[in-house]
């Protein structure tokens, strides 16, 4: 019986080990008003869930909580030109992908492309 429980426990332990691993990647473009063009991506781990995007002037990045399973997301996201502002985005059905809007505080927007439809988006 002893033993049964040292190998559970063995199996526990090996599992947290390799989930801890675990992450989601994937593309995220954001089109601007003004023809401007941001690439990068998005990443969720166990811990956090985060995304980046630049045209190598102008970065932006935010955070997001990885575990919310709703469709629609929103998300506070800052650029390195001192704005600011919110990311509204809708995935689609298996969560891995979609497309949003960006609403800065300037006024501007943007449109956001992610996932597996942002790797089916052309340049």
């Amino acid at each position: 019986m002893k033993k049964l429980v040292i190998i559970k426990r063995l199996v526990i332990v090996t599992m947290t080990m390799a989930c801890c691993a675990c992450e989601v990647t994937g593309p995220a473009i954001v089109f601007g008003e003004n023809g401007q063009t941001l690439r990068g991506s998005y990443r969720a781990t166990l811990i956090s869930g985060t995304f980046s995007v630049t045209d190598r002037k102008l970065t932006c990045s935010g955070t997001y909580n990885q575990w919310d399973q709703s469709r629609t997301i929103s998300m506070a996201v800052k650029c390195s030109d001192g704005r600011s502002g919110t990311v509204t985005a809708t995935r689609n059905a298996n969560l891995r992908g979609g497309t949003g809007t960006v609403q800065m505080d300037d006024g501007s927007r943007a449109t956001l492309v992610f996932g597996l439809d942002a790797a089916n988006t052309q340049p």
